[in-house]
């Protein structure tokens, strides 16, 4: 086992698969690839605990044009011009 590094593999063939498809059947597959790994750690007299760490495992090529993408509320064609029509945080 290669951890993250088939984390990693699983999410871009993910993504390729993905791009094969009709824009409106697409889930968009993209960002950070965070890995969590938890570790038991034992020390002798005192009860198990376990170790949790997490790190950034692959930055997708892309993140930072779809990060400032995403972050622009005025893009008209996302969010529309009247602020009502603004989709509802969930």
């Amino acid at each position: 086992m290669d951890f993250p590094g088939d984390l990693i593999r699983a999410c871009r063939r993910q993504r390729f698969a993905q791009e094969k498809l009709d824009p409106g059947e697409r889930r968009q597959i993209g960002g950070q690839v965070i890995a969590y790994m938890m570790q038991r750690h034992e020390a002798e007299g005192e009860p198990m605990s376990t170790l949790m760490t997490a790190q950034v495992a692959y930055v997708f090529e892309d993140f930072d044009d779809m990060f400032l993408d995403c972050d622009d509320p005025t893009d008209d064609e996302i969010w529309g011009s009247d602020p009502e029509t603004c989709p509802s945080p969930i």
